[in-house]
Order: structure tokens, then C-alpha cells, then sequence
């Protein structure tokens, strides 16, 4: 039904047979977190809508709720989940919120104007992750042979860059500002990758590697 409807609005007459691409094509779905409607629907209002909310959060590492006062700039989907993006008014910053930790909102009547210039793409990176950060930084990852060739296939970022090094190696670089994000997908790769900056992302890196080590140790004793 959804291709007809694109049909329809084209342009030029196409010959589609859904049929055919349901039969030809698969997909493999990541984890989904389960939303409650009940939340997102009134997150999704307030947004369009531009009134505060009011909420309460449940941050991971805490047994009790947060309650907290918010303007709702923006929701973005990443990695089977929903997030909201806006300015907590107590603490003042721009902040993340995952939508399913929502225990509970209530709408004000209360307005806000969406900041001038605001960019959302100033804090977070579409193609990396959803981390509120306005620093950026040059990102290096040195890509062993062995997975060499699956690096240079695709398409990792918008500004991304490639160097073939002499031992097979390929270098991949690109600006972001998610640095928590990048080295998760570093780690991905195991052994086949080396981080080589920023530095702060190499001591990063070394901390982690570090504390697994530790972590299998113990288990060995």
C-alpha cells in the first residue's frame, strides 16, 4: 500500500509489484525499546506544539525518579530507541532525555521559543550518536588488513576520509563530537582496530582495555 501511494506522486509512470519485493527482500531488525504511547504521544505534542513539560525521569543508576522541568526542542530515533532533546530549565543546558525512561509528563501552558539559530546538529552527530556535546574533534582509526577491504566499502560518515596505508592498513578519519559513541564502535571491531586520536580518545581506550584485562583476571584466579 505504501509503495502505490509513492507511486501515485511521482512524476513519470513506473511499473512496481510489491509482491515481488516482499518476496525478494528481507530485513533483520535491531532490539526496539517498547515506548509507551501513553508518553510519547504528549512528548511528541509538546514538541510540535512548543509548551513545557513537566516529567518524571528515571536515570539508570538511581532507585527513585527525577522530576524535572523541560522545553522539548527535538526527537530523534537512534538505534531502536526514541530521544528527546531540549533544554532542562533547572540546570539550565541543552540535555538528552530517553523517551521510555518517562515515567510521567505533564504539559503546561507554559510557551517557549525554539533558541535562534539553534541547530541540532550542534550537539549531536546523525551519523554517530546522540551524546549532547559542542566540541569537536578530528577522529583517526587505523582498520587492520583483515577488515581492510569491509571499511572501504561503506559509507561511516558524511565527512569521512580514507588513507591505504603500506601494510594493508586503512586509516579512517572524520570530524564529530561524539567521542563515547565512536570508541563503542571502535571496540566493535576487536582487535582489527587501533585508535590514534584524539588523544584523549587513545587514553580512553587504553583505560577500558585495561579494566577488562582486570576484569579477566580476577576471573582466572
Amino acid at each position: 500500500h505504501i509503495f502505490e501511494r509513492i507511486k501515485d506522486n511521482l512524476s513519470e509512470n513506473i511499473n512496481l509489484d510489491s509482491i515481488d519485493i516482499k518476496d525478494m527482500i528481507s530485513t533483520v531488525h535491531i532490539p526496539q525499546v517498547k515506548i509507551d504511547p501513553e508518553i510519547f504521544s504528549p512528548v511528541s505534542n509538546a514538541v510540535s506544539s512548543g509548551n513545557i513539560v513537566r516529567v518524571k525521569y528515571q536515570v539508570p543508576r538511581y532507585t527513585e525518579s527525577r522530576e524535572m522541568t523541560i522545553e522539548p526542542y527535538k526527537i530523534v530515533a537512534h538505534r531502536g530507541n526514541w530521544y528527546l532533546i531540549g533544554r532542562h530549565i533547572e540546570a539550565d543546558k541543552i540535555k538528552v532525555w530517553a523517551i521510555n525512561r518517562i515515567k510521567q509528563i505533564n504539559v503546561t501552558d507554559d510557551k517557549f521559543q525554539l533558541p535562534s539559530g539553534f541547530d541540532l546538529e550542534d550537539y549531536i552527530d546523525t551519523n554517530l550518536g546522540i551524546f549532547i556535546s559542542t566540541k569537536r574533534y578530528e577522529v583517526s582509526l587505523r582498520f587492520l588488513p583483515a577488515v581492510a577491504g569491509i571499511i572501504k566499502e561503506r559509507q561511516w560518515h558524511e565527512n569521512q576520509k580514507f588513507a591505504e596505508l603500506d601494510d594493508g592498513s586503512v586509516r579512517l578519519s572524520y570530524t564529530t563530537n561524539q567521542l563515547e559513541e565512536t570508541l563503542n564502535w571502535a571496540f566493535s571491531w576487536g582487535e582489527n582496530v587501533v585508535v590514534e586520536k584524539p588523544e584523549q580518545l587513545v587514553t580512553e581506550a587504553k583505560d577500558k582495555i585495561k579494566k577488562m584485562m582486570e576484569l579477566y583476571e580476577q576471573k582466572d584466579k
